[in-house]
């Protein structure tokens, strides 16, 4: 039934059906800003009101409440599931009935409306979305007598995130690669720390069914066979959508190789270290080759691979995993530069409290549109970038935030742990914390309890020597016993 009527840009237009709603979304027509009402005499609301009842997730099962921060997964390799694409052909009218009988008309657009929404939807998805794909580890308040678990999320947080101010005296800027940076302040030494700290972004490069290559920040869809296979995947933690054809059939698909975080240069030859949570779906999906051909099929693509990138001063490189941790959420990655700004590594036993601190990184609240205006122009910057450099994705600087330690657990399934309050975000998962008092890293920032106010968490840094020494060359670690 055509009930819906449209404003857009004071335009008012219709009616509409509900599908024809969803469908102009997806070509980018339309947008969750613009007004409908049912009828000519409705009330006007905003469209989202709508499409998000077409698109809402059909189950997502989380992990049990959890009291503190632990390892994490995102999503393990999956089944394939057949194409989803193909429609049936219509039927061959007899040499008794008319070429273009009405019938064979509204036969005709019927299939052809469902083989556009079958392709052109879940593409349509990958642009129209444009909130951050952030990844930190997220916990709930505390529930009494439960197991840590740890839970990375990705959806987009709208809180606004203070920046620290610091002095910015000019100074010569040294040779990145000569020392460990032990300082933040000054205009010279804050140069080398936008170089120091990167926004890893996960993400795909294909070549579509007209030979154009694009890059892509953001995850593709991998559709299921039917609901029950979706439910299957359900249940393991994954985060499962579907969309409805003009035939009421329902597509149930989820999310794959999305997400960002932070890293941090150890080694002044493009060695970093992040979180495990933060790269765990780009190492899930190499290995899952299958999954990979699927996608490429549905969405008729002539090549597709997963990357993962890490954004350093506004410039992406590809970078290739080196080492996951098995005890913790430790990953060590590798980006093809030279001469690198890098950090010293503190093996300080134990800080103390009070010890001030600073948490660096890329948190998605940064990234939160201004405006209206700003949000149109992020949305059609997404739709027409084709390289990582041109997406708005490479805009965000490096935010800091001042803190102090107010408590040093220890989380015996997750290890050594320092509890600030230096404002954190989903995204600053990876990112370092570093010690004001002697210039070294500390810790690694990884989790955050939600709905708590400033109860932030970061894995103390001396417990991951000996798996970083195996696998990072020539780190330089500090000792408050030996300065020098």
């Amino acid at each position: 039934m055509k009930e819906w009527y449209l404003l857009s840009d004071g335009q008012q237009s219709g009616p509409f059906s509900t599908d024809e709603l969803v469908f102009l979304a997806s070509e980018g027509r339309t947008s969750p800003d613009d007004q409908i009402r049912r009828g000519t005499s409705g009330q006007w609301r905003p469209a989202k009101s709508i499409l998000k009842k077409q698109r809402k997730p059909v189950q997502k099962h989380k992990r049990p409440p959890v009291v503190e921060p632990s390892p994490a997964s995102n999503e393990p390799p999956q089944q394939q599931s057949p194409d989803t694409s193909v429609a049936p052909a219509p039927p061959v009218p007899s040499q008794s009935s008319e070429l273009f009988s009405p019938l064979h008309v509204a036969v005709a657009l019927g299939i052809g409306l469902t083989l556009l929404l079958l392709i052109a939807f879940p593409i349509g998805l990958l642009w129209f979305a444009t909130g951050s794909e952030d990844t930190v580890a997220r916990l709930p308040s505390d529930p009494p007598d439960s197991e840590p678990v740890t839970e990375p999320v990705t959806e987009p947080v709208t809180e606004p995130v203070t920046e620290t101010e610091t002095e910015t005296e000019p100074g010569p800027v040294p040779d990145p690669g000569s020392e460990p940076i032990v300082s933040l302040k000054g205009r010279a030494a804050q140069q080398l720390l936008a170089q120091a700290v990167g926004k890893v972004v996960l993400g795909w490069r294909f070549v579509d069914k007209d030979g154009e290559e694009k890059e892509i920040p953001r995850g593709l869809p991998h559709f299921f066979e039917d609901e029950e296979e979706a439910k299957a995947r359900g249940v393991k933690g994954n985060d499962i959508d579907f969309f409805t054809d003009s035939e009421g059939d329902k597509h149930y698909y989820e999310w794959v190789c999305s997400g960002s975080g932070s890293c941090f240069f150890v080694t002044s030859d493009g060695f970093a270290l992040t979180n495990r949570h933060v790269v765990e779906d780009f190492v899930n999906i190499q290995r899952a080759r299958a999954k990979i051909q699927k996608i490429k099929h549905d969405l008729r693509f002539n090549e597709l691979e997963p990357l993962m990138w890490v954004i350093i001063n506004g410039e992406p490189h590809e970078a290739t995993v080196r080492f996951t941790s098995d005890q913790f959420d430790l990953a060590a990655i590798q980006i093809d530069l030279q001469n690198c700004p890098f950090f010293r590594l503190s093996m300080l036993e134990e800080p103390e409290l009070l010890t001030e601190v600073m948490a660096m990184g890329f948190p998605g609240a940064a990234t939160v549109p201004a405006s209206e205006e700003d949000a149109n122009d992020i949305r059609s910057r997404y739709k027409k970038s084709k390289t990582l450099k041109s997406s708005p994705v490479c805009d965000q600087k490096i935010t800091l935030t001042r803190g102090e330690i107010t408590s040093t657990p220890n989380r015996s399934k997750i290890g050594l742990m320092i509890q600030h309050d230096a404002n954190i975000n989903p995204g600053n998962s990876g990112g370092p914390l570093w010690d004001s008092e002697s210039g070294a890293i500390i810790g690694i920032n990884t989790s955050l309890i939600t709905g708590a106010n400033g109860v932030f968490f970061a894995l103390q840094m001396k417990q991951l020597r000996e798996e970083i020494d195996e696998n990072v060359p020539s780190v330089d670690w500090y000792s408050p016993l030996n300065p020098e």
